[in-house]
C-alpha cells in the first residue's frame, strides 16, 4: 500500500467515528490512531559498518548492504507512516539481539548498530580541521614531485595569520554515537611473559601432540587380532608397519609396539624358530630407538643375549646392544664388547657365531672410521678354514674398501671401488656354495653398487651383468635386481649419452619389473623406491622433455 493509500485509509476513519455502530469494539475506534502512529518495518544486515576485521566476506558485501541502508533512508523520507528501523549486527551474533530495538530507549531510533555490547546510531560531525589538512597536505605533495631540479630545498614553515577554518565549513563526517551499552566489551588479557629486560632466558617446551594418529589405530586393531589368532608373524608384520608410520610423539603407541614385538619374540621362542625370535626383539629395539628410549632399548637386547639358545643367537644378540651403543655414541665400548663377544664364540668353535662375530668387530671399527683395522680383522677371516668364516669376511673386506674410497684422494677412488667389488664377488661365491641365497643376495648386491660407482667406464657393464644374476633370484631380491638393472642403465646414459645392451627398453622393462615384484613382497620402502627409479627411467633419455 502507497502512502496515498494509508492516507486515505486514515482519513476515512477519522470521518466516519460518528457513524459507526455503538456496539463496534474500542480496537476499530482506536484504529485511526494506530494508523498515525505508523507501520514498524525492521531491516536487519549483517557486518556493514566499520568493522574491518570482523568476521565474514569482504567490502564487496557491505558495500552491497550499506545501499540497502541508503534506499531505506530514500523510503523514510518519502513515506514517514512507515517506520523503517535499520539494524546492523556482527554476523556472530544471534538474531535475539534485534527484539531490543522495540523497547526504550532503543525505540527511539531509525538506525542502528550492536558492536561489543553497545549500541550505536549513525551521527554526524564537524570535520572542517581534517578537509584542512587534506588540502594542506595535498598542496605540499605537488610542491615535493619536482624536487631533483632545485639544488637545494628549503623547509618552508606556514603560518596562518587569520581563522581558515571557515573555508572548510560545511563539511561533515559520519560516525557513531553510543546510545545504549548492554554488557562491557570484552578486554583482551595483556601477557605478563614479554619480558625481554631480564636476561633470563623464556623457558621453551616442546610442543606435546596427544592426539593418536590413524596409523596408530590402525596398528591396535591388527594387534588385537593378531594376537587372538596367537599369530606371531602378524604381531610382528603390525609392530612394523606401525614404526614406518609412526611420530616420535606418540610414547604410549610405541610403547606397546615394542611390548608387541617382544610378545612375538616369546610366541616365536616357544614355537623352536630362534632367528625369527631375535628379529623380533631387532624390531623392538628399533622402536625404543625411534622413540629415544635407549635405556628400555639396551634391557630388551640384553633380555635377548640373557636368553638366547645358540651362540649365533648371543652373537646377534650382542649386534642389538651395540646399535644401542653406536644410537648413544659410545663406540668405545661398542668395540670392547664385540672384541669380547668375538674371543668367546671362537673359544665355542662355532663357525657360524665366529662368521658373525667377524661382522661385529669390523662393523665397530668401520663405525669409528678405523678401516685399516676392520681390513686386518677381514682378512683375518679369509683366512679361515670354514667357507662361512671366509665369505663373512670377504664381505666385510668389501666395506672396508668402501670405507677407505671415501677417505682416499681422487686417483685411488675407482682402485679401492674396485677392491670393494672383487672381495663382494668373492664373498658372493662363497655363500653361493654353502647355500646361503639370502646372504649370496646381499653381497651381489653390494657388488653391483661398488660397480656402479667406478667412474671409468667399465664399472656399469659389469654391474649391469651382475644386476641381471640378481634379478633372477626370488622375492625381494629380484626386486633389487631388476631396480639394479635400471639403474645401470640410467648411469651409462648420464655418463655416454647410450644405454647399455638391450638400450632404453631394457631399462623400462626393469624398471617396472621392480616395482611389480616389490609390491608382491609387500615391501612399501622397497616399492616406493622403486617406483623412484621407474620414473627417472620414464624421463631418461627422450631429451629436454
Amino acid at each position: 500500500m502507497s502512502g496515498v493509500h494509508l492516507m486515505a485509509m486514515l482519513r476515512a476513519f477519522q470521518l466516519s467515528q460518528t457513524y459507526l455502530p455503538v456496539d463496534m469494539p474500542a480496537q476499530l475506534a482506536s484504529l485511526g490512531q494506530s494508523l498515525q502512529d505508523g507501520l514498524p518495518i525492521i531491516v536487519v544486515t549483517r557486518g556493514c559498518f566499520g568493522r574491518s576485521m570482523d568476521y565474514g566476506p569482504g567490502p564487496a558485501r557491505n558495500d552491497t548492504q550499506q545501499s540497502v541502508w541508503e534506499l531505506c533512508r530514500q523510503m523514510r523520507a518519502e513515506m514517514s507512516q512507515v517506520l523503517i528501523t535499520c539494524i546492523d549486527l556482527p554476523i556472530n551474533c544471534s538474531s535475539d539481539i534485534v527484539q531490543a530495538c522495540l523497547s526504550e530507549p532503543l525505540n527511539e531510533y531509525r538506525e542502528l548498530m550492536f558492536h561489543e555490547g553497545t549500541w550505536y546510531t549513525p551521527t554526524v560531525i564537524d570535520s572542517a580541521n581534517l578537509s584542512k589538512w587534506r588540502a594542506e597536505q595535498k598542496a605540499e605533495k605537488a610542491e615535493s614531485v619536482d624536487m631533483k631540479s632545485h639544488k637545494v630545498k628549503f623547509n618552508r614553515k606556514k603560518f596562518g595569520w587569520m581563522n581558515e577554518t571557515q573555508f572548510y565549513a560545511n563539511v561533515w563526517t559520519l560516525s557513531w554515537k553510543a546510545v545504549l551499552e548492554v554488557r562491557p566489551a570484552a578486554v583482551a588479557p595483556r601477557r605478563s611473559d614479554l619480558n625481554f629486560t631480564s636476561g633470563k632466558p623464556p623457558q621453551v617446551r616442546a610442543i606435546q601432540d596427544s592426539t593418536p594418529s590413524g596409523a596408530a589405530a590402525t596398528f591396535q586393531k591388527v594387534a588385537a587380532k593378531a594376537r587372538e589368532d596367537g599369530d606371531a608373524a602378524a604381531l610382528l608384520q603390525s609392530a612394523k608397519a606401525y614404526l614406518g608410520r609412526a611420530k616420535p610423539s606418540e610414547k604410549a603407541s610405541l610403547d606397546e609396539a615394542a611390548g608387541v614385538a617382544v610378545e612375538a619374540s616369546k610366541l616365536f621362542k616357544s614355537q623352536g624358530q630362534g632367528s625369527e625370535a631375535i628379529g623380533a626383539v631387532k624390531v623392538a629395539v628399533d622402536i625404543f630407538l625411534f622413540a629415544n628410549e635407549v635405556e628400555k632399548a639396551v634391557a630388551a637386547a640384553k633380555e635377548a643375549a640373557n636368553t638366547a639358545g645358540t651362540e649365533v643367537m648371543k652373537v646377534q644378540a650382542a649386534k642389538l646392544i651395540n646399535a644401542c651403543h653406536f644410537a648413544m655414541g659410545d663406540l668405545d665400548e661398542a668395540l670392547q664388547a664385540a672384541k669380547e663377544v668375538k674371543e668367546a664364540v671362537a673359544a665355542k668353535r662355532d663357525a657360524a657365531a665366529l662368521a658373525e662375530a667377524t661382522d661385529l668387530v669390523g662393523q665397530a671399527y668401520l663405525a669409528a672410521g678405523d678401516w685399516n683395522e676392520a681390513t686386518i680383522v677381514a682378512k683375518e677371516a679369509t683366512g679361515n678354514s670354514d667357507k662361512t668364516v671366509q665369505a663373512r669376511g670377504f664381505a666385510l673386506l668389501g666395506e672396508a674398501s668402501n670405507a677407505k674410497a671415501l677417505q682416499s684422494e681422487e686417483s685411488a677412488v675407482d682402485d679401492a671401488k674396485r677392491e670393494a667389488a672383487a672381495a663382494f664377488e668373492k664373498s658372493r661365491a662363497l655363500f653361493k656354495e654353502t647355500g646361503n641365497t639370502k646372504e649370496e643376495a646381499a653381497v651381489l648386491n653390494a657388488a653391483i653398487r661398488a660397480n656402479l660407482t667406478v667412474y671409468d667406464g667399465t664399472g656399469a657393464a659389469k654391474a649391469l651383468a651382475l644386476a641381471k644374476e640378481l634379478q633372477n633370484f626370488s622375492g625381494e631380491s629380484g626386486a633389487m635386481g631388476a631396480e639394479a638393472t635400471a639403474v645401470a642403465h640410467i648411469q651409462e646414459y648420464a655418463r655416454n649419452n647410450s644405454f647399455l645392451e638391450g638400450g632404453r627398453e631394457a631399462m623400462l622393462a626393469a624398471a617396472m619389473q621392480a616395482v611389480s615384484l616389490s609390491e608382491q613382497a609387500g615391501d612399501a620402502s622397497r616399492k616406493a623406491a622403486a617406483q623412484r627409479v621407474l620414473a627417472e627411467a620414464r624421463r631418461t633419455g627422450r631429451g629436454s622433455l
